[in-house]
């Protein structure tokens, strides 16, 4: 993503200085993303192949692409990175003997880290709305973070669901950062999917990123959000619910027989 590009430029500057001046590289990183998005729609055209009452602006479907996966992602990547702290530093089963969930306990220290790809998300859409004349009701701005938070959910469980496999086999967590680079790709994040063969396309349509993308952009072009979306995306979160209700189980069996605590 653009701010990701920009945060690996200005990181350095910033390393070793204050809060205010890592505020101050924020601002600047955010607004650079935000005149990125804007030029690069004013200079192209965006063809989708779309019907006509799907029809997107460049604008819309670059700024959707930049923001629509940042909380969700984030907030499954600090899920994972928690666990694996907890998991490197022999805390896991610390926790497992004192009787605390794992899951719960790297829930609780993730969401204290939510704050900031929230407030990255809100101050993208304050700049495009002050100054760039992005247009979004109040009821479309619910429903864009309601679909934030079908994201969000469907994200932690596949992370959920790869600390298993780690705490199983000691390994998962890469294949999960290039499952999820590789679904943003082919679902949109970048471009839209219509110029894939149909076969990809089809496959495409079936992802849950392609449809949390795709219904953003509907909801920021003012236009109505087909139930083939939620469809989809609460499809995938009663799949993968279901699969980690039956690999904790599994898990939770493995360790009882491995328990370190009576």
């Amino acid at each position: 993503m653009i701010t990701f590009v920009f945060g690996l430029f200005f990181r350095k500057i910033f390393t070793r200085k204050s809060l205010l001046a890592k505020l101050i590289f924020e601002i600047i990183s955010l607004t650079l993303t935000v005149a990125v998005i804007f030029y690069a729609s004013e200079s192209f055209e965006l063809k989708t192949g779309l019907e006509n009452r799907e029809k997107l602006s460049l604008f819309v479907f670059l700024l959707v692409g930049e923001i629509a996966l940042i909380f969700p992602m984030s907030f499954s990547e600090r899920l994972l990175a928690h666990f694996l702290e907890i998991r490197h530093q022999q805390f896991y089963f610390t926790l497992v003997g004192l009787k605390i969930s794992p899951t719960r306990f790297v829930f609780g220290k993730a969401l204290a880290d939510s704050i900031f790809p929230l407030v990255r998300v809100m101050v993208i859409l304050g700049i495009c709305t002050l100054f760039l004349g992005l247009q979004l009701s109040f009821l479309n701005l619910l429903i864009f973070f309601g679909l934030q938070i079908l994201a969000t959910c469907l994200f932690s469980i596949m992370a959920l669901i790869t600390c298993l496999c780690y705490l199983k086999f000691n390994r998962g967590v890469g294949l999960f950062h290039t499952l999820q680079s590789f679904a943003a790709i082919i679902g949109g994040v970048y471009f839209p999917n219509q110029i894939f063969p149909s076969s990809i396309k089809n496959f495409s349509d079936m992802l849950p990123q392609t449809q949390i993308l795709h219904a953003s952009r509907l909801v920021f072009s003012d236009q109505s959000v087909s139930s083939k979306s939620y469809l989809v995306i609460l499809s995938w979160i009663l799949l993968l619910a279901g699969i980690w209700s039956i690999l904790n189980r599994f898990i939770i069996s493995w360790q009882k027989q491995h328990a370190r605590f009576p």
